[in-house]
């Protein structure tokens, strides 16, 4: 349930600016800005840069 909801997060965030895009960091999910790491879901917690 939180995975998908970091997915639509995702989806909105790149839909508005193409520099957003999903990705993986250390094998995680992540939300990437410019190719950088902005947001994590590493589990069931969310990290923010």
């Amino acid at each position: 349930m939180e995975s998908e909801k970091f997915h639509k997060i995702a989806d909105a965030l790149s839909a508005k600016n193409k520099k957003v895009e999903e990705g993986k960091m250390f094998g995680k999910e992540c939300i990437k800005v410019n190719g950088k790491a902005f947001a994590a879901f590493p589990q069931k917690k969310w990290f923010l840069n």
